[in-house]
């Protein structure tokens, strides 16, 4: 009885205090709005009185004041302490995704005083603030507007609406008002790009349950389950899509501004992408955002593609959205890349423990990042691609060697790339990206390296990362025992800075993009653009303000730090005062993980042998775990092992312990539980395996020797190669920093699958009577390379004969002759009987090719991906595919002729523009191809004894349709004069084709 009596005397008090600290009222509909202008006291004194419903009142009636006012005679004049809240109102029995309009007007002279929202509950649950003016009056009063809407888990409670004044000086409230409404009414944009996202009441439900499941978890974390069937209206075109909720933290589901995961399903597309996210675009800093995106894009650096769209959900306006592309194969083709595996460390154990510890109330310490498996985007498709699986495995390896500081920077990077954009986040602030669970990378399969992939610049609260000086996010110096949250991935950065090669392009990066000259050009370039996007976020955000000087302020501070950065670089205490944090004694506690076993153990597919798989366990879990079988379903064991097979917990050691185990091929899953436990726990078998050892590329450039007895001089930069006869049979490297020489007469026999491959530019040059011959007498050349050459290669009087490509320990190019990213010129050169896909093949560079010959090639003779350059007076004869093939590049082809191609005998794909001028085709399958968006203008030439004239087609759904024209052209003895398909269009002589075809992409791919 005694405990009863003080439970009700407890009771008694809080309701005491409820009472004392506000107003409650009984309720509140939706439509009902409620003024308090200050005007009115009760009797008491000590509450206002509303304006237009006496039955509401507010706290804070003792603080009224004549001072000065809004409107009437009176308001509310707050001071720091006890003095610093009015206009209380408690509102009774609210309920969850319940939406009230706020405003105050304010006068202050600190720019403090906040409107706030909360919930009688517990403030931690739920807390909103309003502090930044909507309007202003030329007299200083400016408005205040806090949008509330309560969270799907926010059950029946009291929802608690004030005033405060946060600040020391007197601050002035006035024309409180409150009203409930049914929900968030959106501007009326008109504006070009407009979605609509449709699903039936069954995935409605659907979606709402995860969305309360979010918010009970306090983060939101996603498995396959979650997608849903839809369509998208894009432009008044309905499109079959996939979607889910997106985001990790609740930002993305606040209110009924939700964020997407949209994937369109096989043939459509938005804005040429596949996948895409929509999201509101305070997530993302609003401008800021699309600024960086602008910043990276024009430096060459890759980077999502990021726009606004106005958003309907079921008809129903969800306002402006930023929608921004996934990753998946469009995003480097987009940005000029071949593709390749898009790569990133898994952030599954990461999210389990935030969430964890919310549930707990207290944050653990936990080897999240050191367990995070390396995982592809488009994980199936990767791993069943042999092509994309082998470059998988080969990023793999980077990615482990960059988390475990096992190789240099420019080893595992392409450091330029790299410097760019560490330079870009430093100029833009654009941080948040950069935390090691938010990072994305590229491989790039030509060079055999990594990119940054830029995305994700900022959060809904910008001023974490704005208000930060350049001397701290460069140093990123000291990590205490007591601050080590992301201690593992700010040492990442840590060793970037101290390496000089990656420092010594950094500053080269930093000083051109902090040059005066480079921001006003930038600025220029996208002003219209800014005033525009700003002008439509405005309309729904009006208290948003885009700040222009954000860069050219940023870039000040960094010059004037630049000469003290220099300094402590080229000392030798740089990262002195660094405390390299060891962890791992925190996780000796294994009660900390529970609930979270599964995320900490990784099973790796060593080989396969016959009837049998060799898995290696890595296991990152404090505790021994207990090995019992393999299953083919995540929820059966299939096959147990005779008993179980023990591994030690992962305070016995740091790079996760690991055990070999032998299993059937149909294990998918491994199944364990921990000792003590009736628990079994499940984990899939990754179909690779630990990536340990080297690249190629890492293997292949060990083989560097610059006294190799080919070179007849190395000095002042120059490699001459000897003349004469010369037989190479093992694989030449020439790293850069060098022009390589071969003189006239000079002939080379590659045998016994040697190669050369040259980051130097070649100045290879013959004579007519004595030309230079690079051969291969047993045809195994592994061809020759010629990677990011600073400079320009020249090939003169040169025949290259039964060249392979590329291929080294997996690391596969296409062309007998390559230039990545080196510009060449190429003239009076001979390509005969290359035995791989591309005779020649030029990538990302700028050329010319003139007076030269291609023969009896395998398959495509001439190959250009992402190029600019002039075919000028060349002769290609017996081409085993394409002749002439151009992906995204802007060409000219001049006086050539083309007789006898398997395939095509001049191809445009891929948003190519190409001018052909005095051409001659004949005796090819198709004699002129314009595909996916490409452009393809023929003047003064000839087509003849095809089996198709010309074929204009979409092959790739993120493309679209072509155009052809023909001037002045003739075409003869044709079995079918023009294939084109629907919305493409070709002008033959002054006669224009509407395509009518369908699906010649079919008959043609």
């Amino acid at each position: 009885m005694r405990k009863l009596f003080i439970f009700f005397v407890f009771l008694s008090v809080i309701i005491v205090l409820l009472t004392e600290s506000c107003v409650r009222q009984s309720s509140f509909s939706v439509g009902t709005k409620v003024i308090c202008d200050a005007e009115k006291v009760d009797e008491t004194g000590d509450n206002f009185i509303a304006e237009n419903d006496s039955s509401y009142t507010f706290k804070g009636g003792a603080l009224q004041s004549s001072i000065v006012s809004y409107n009437g005679e009176f308001s509310a004049m707050t001071i720091g302490g006890k003095s610093a809240f009015a206009f209380t109102n408690l509102i009774s029995n609210v309920g969850p995704d319940t939406y009230f309009r706020v405003c105050v007007w304010r006068k202050t002279k600190d720019d403090n005083g906040v409107l706030v929202a909360t919930s009688d509950k517990n403030s931690a649950d739920f807390y909103i603030v309003a502090n930044d003016p909507v309007i202003m009056d030329s007299t200083g009063w400016e408005q205040l507007v806090l949008d509330v809407y309560t969270p799907p888990d926010f059950g029946i409670n009291g929802l608690k609406i004030y005033v405060w004044n946060n600040g020391k000086d007197t601050v002035f409230f006035d024309n409180f008002s409150i009203e409930r409404l049914s929900s968030k009414v959106y501007p009326e944009y008109n504006y070009k790009e407009g979605l609509n996202l449709v699903f039936d009441t069954i995935d409605i439900i659907k979606i709402n349950r995860k969305r309360k499941e979010a918010f009970g978890d306090g983060v939101l974390q996603i498995d396959d389950n979650d997608w849903i069937k839809g369509i998208v209206v894009d432009n008044d075109i309905a499109k079959k899509a996939k979607m889910r909720l997106k985001g990790d933290w609740l930002d993305h589901l606040w209110g009924n501004k939700w964020s997407y995961r949209v994937k369109m399903r096989k043939g459509n597309t938005f804005n040429r992408m596949k996948v895409f996210s929509l999201q509101t675009p305070a997530a993302r800093g609003f401008l800021n955002e699309w600024v960086a995106h602008e910043l990276f894009r024009e430096n060459d650096v890759l980077t999502t593609r990021y726009n606004f769209v106005t958003l309907s959900v079921n008809n129903s306006s969800r306002g402006l959205y930023a929608w921004e592309e996934h990753f998946v194969k469009q995003l480097p083709e987009w940005n000029s890349r071949r593709e390749g595996p898009i790569v990133k460390f898994s952030e599954d154990a990461f999210w389990q423990v935030q969430k964890y510890s919310i549930f707990k109330g207290t944050w653990y310490s936990f080897p999240y990042f050191e367990a995070g498996k390396i995982v592809p985007f488009g994980e199936n498709k990767t791993v069943n691609n042999s092509a994309l699986f082998k470059q998988f495995k080969n990023a793999d390896i980077l990615m482990n060697q960059y988390r475990q500081n096992l190789k240099r920077p420019s080893e595992i990077f392409d450091i330029d790339k790299l410097a760019a954009y560490y330079a870009i986040l430093d100029l833009s602030h654009a941080r948040h990206g950069q935390t090691w669970h938010n990072q994305r990378f590229y491989y790039n399969p030509v060079i055999c390296k990594l990119e940054p992939i830029a995305y994700d610049a900022y959060t809904e609260n910008m001023e974490e990362h704005l208000d930060i000086s350049v001397n701290d996010i460069i140093f990123y110096k000291v990590y205490s025992q007591n601050d080590e949250s992301n201690a593992n991935f700010d040492n990442l950065v840590y060793r970037l800075f101290k390496d000089s090669l990656f420092v010594s392009k950094y500053f080269n990066y930093i000083e051109k993009f902090t040059d005066p000259v480079f921001i006003d050009t930038f600025y220029e370039d996208i002003e219209q653009q800014i005033v525009y996007l700003d002008s439509l976020l405005r309309m729904e955000f009006p208290n948003y303000y885009f700040d222009n000087e954000l860069l050219s302020k940023s870039a000040a501070e960094i010059r004037s730090f630049l000469p003290q950065l220099k300094d402590l670089f080229m000392s030798n205490n740089y990262g002195a005062d660094i405390i390299l944090i060891d962890r791992s004694e925190n996780y000796s506690d294994s009660s900390a993980f529970e609930d979270t076993p599964e995320y900490f153990v990784n099973v790796y597919t060593e080989r396969s042998e016959n009837d049998s798989l060799q898995l290696d366990i890595r296991n990152y879990f404090p505790a021994r775990i207990e090995v019992v079988g393999t299953g083919y379903e995540k929820e059966f064991i299939t096959s147990f092992f005779p008993k179980p097979l023990s591994v030690k917990g992962y305070r016995e050691g740091y790079d996760g312990v690991k055990r070999i185990v032998t299993a059937d091929t149909l294990a998918n899953y491994l199944f364990f539980y921990i000792k003590g436990s009736d628990d079994t726990y499940s984990v899939p078998v990754l179909k690779w395996p630990y990536p340990e050892g080297e690249t190629p590329q890492q293997k292949i450039m060990k083989l560097v020797d610059m006294n190799n007895p080919v070179f007849a001089k190395v000095q002042s930069g120059q490699i001459d190669f000897r003349n004469g006869d010369i037989v190479i049979d093992k694989p030449l490297i020439i790293p850069e920093g060098y022009m390589v020489n071969i003189y006239a007469g000079t002939k080379i026999d590659i045998i016994d699958s040697a190669l050369i491959l040259s980051y130097s530019p070649l100045n290879i040059v013959g004579t007519l009577d004595n030309p230079v011959e690079i051969i291969s007498s047993d045809y195994t050349a592994n061809g020759i390379t010629v990677l990011q050459a600073e400079g320009v290669s020249t090939v003169k009087n040169v025949r290259f004969k039964n060249l392979n490509t590329l291929n080294y320990h997996g690391w596969t190019l296409t062309g007998s002759v390559t230039f990545y990213e080196s510009d060449v010129i190429i003239d009076n050169a001979l390509f005969y009987r290359n035995q791989c896909e591309d005779a020649l093949n030029t990538v990302r560079s700028a050329f010319e090719l003139r007076n030269s010959s291609f023969e009896y090639t395998f398959g495509d003779a001439y190959d250009a991906d992402f190029c600019t350059g002039t075919v000028y007076g060349c002769s290609f004869e017996n081409i085993g595919n394409d002749a002439i093939d151009f992906s995204g590049s802007e060409i000219s082809i001049v006086e050539t002729t083309i007789n006898i191609a398997s395939d095509k005998g001049i191809s445009g794909g891929e948003d190519s523009k190409v001018m052909v001028d005095n051409v001659k085709i004949s005796r090819c399958n198709i004699g002129l191809a314009s595909k996916d968006l490409s452009r393809v203008v023929v003047s003064g030439s000839d087509v003849s004894e095809c089996n198709y004239g010309i074929v204009l087609l979409q092959k790739k759904p993120e493309y679209g349709p072509s155009f052809m024209e023909l001037k002045d052209t003739k075409l003869s003895d044709l079995k079918v004069v023009d294939l084109v398909e629907i919305n493409s269009m070709a002008i033959i002589n002054n006669d224009t084709i509407i395509g009518e075809k369908e699906n010649l992409s079919e008959i043609f791919y």
